[in-house]
């Protein structure tokens, strides 16, 4: 009973480790950063100012996250900041993760 029980446990969690999935954040974090990225938003950055700038970054994660307002602030914050690895430091267990 114990090696059927481990066998399993250990397939579920080889199959968790080999085809990760990615998140709701991590999705809209992507989306927002190919926004930015894109050629439609070089384009309209030359004719509007920057408070329509964010307006629109804002109203597009808005609408791909269904709007969750939550979701929507969280992964903006996370999908402007212009570094590719952000150092995230968990203070209880004195731990420094990157993300993504």
């Amino acid at each position: 009973m114990n090696k059927i029980f481990f066998l399993v446990l250990s397939n579920f969690f080889l199959s968790i480790t080999l085809s990760p999935q990615q998140s709701c954040i991590s999705e809209g974090v992507n989306y927002i950063s190919e926004f930015i990225a894109s050629d439609y938003y070089r384009e309209i950055s030359l004719s509007t100012n920057d408070l329509e700038l964010v307006d629109s970054i804002y109203l597009r994660a808005l609408s791909f996250n269904n709007y969750d307002y939550s979701e929507t602030l969280l992964a903006v914050s996370f999908g402007t900041i212009p570094y590719r690895e952000v150092p995230i430091r968990i203070p209880l267990i004195n731990l420094i993760e990157n993300y993504p």
